[in-house]
């Protein structure tokens, strides 16, 4: 992982420390970094990364940015937040085609000799 420049001020969850570091890379999420422990926790879907700006304490609040971008996508949203579209109108059903015949084996004369 790259270093990535400091966005934020949380309290770690292992030792206490509260200067934790989040940070975050080019186009990535946030993760937060603790350098007295060394404890390091990444964010793996928008969810995650708006709950973690949430908690920390800006460094900046100019490089802090939104908690999560308007046009982010539908993966880890709460059901709520989610708009299902309006289900299409049922189609008429439809019929099978009629089966071809079964083509019968060469043991088929013997096998109905024994029944």
């Amino acid at each position: 992982m790259s270093a990535g420049r400091i966005i934020g001020r949380m309290g770690c969850p292992w030792c206490g420390f509260e200067g934790g570091h989040v940070k975050q890379g080019d186009g990535k999420h946030p993760y937060h970094h603790c350098p007295e422990c060394g404890m390091l926790a990444t964010c793996r879907n928008g969810v995650h990364a708006a709950n973690m700006r949430a908690r920390m304490r800006a460094v900046d609040p100019a490089q802090a940015g939104p908690a999560a971008p308007a046009d982010a996508p539908a993966i880890g949203r709460r059901p709520d937040d989610i708009v299902m579209p309006a289900p299409a109108a049922p189609a008429a059903p439809a019929t099978d085609p009629p089966k071809p015949a079964k083509r019968s084996s060469p043991w088929a004369p013997l096998l109905g000799a024994l029944k």
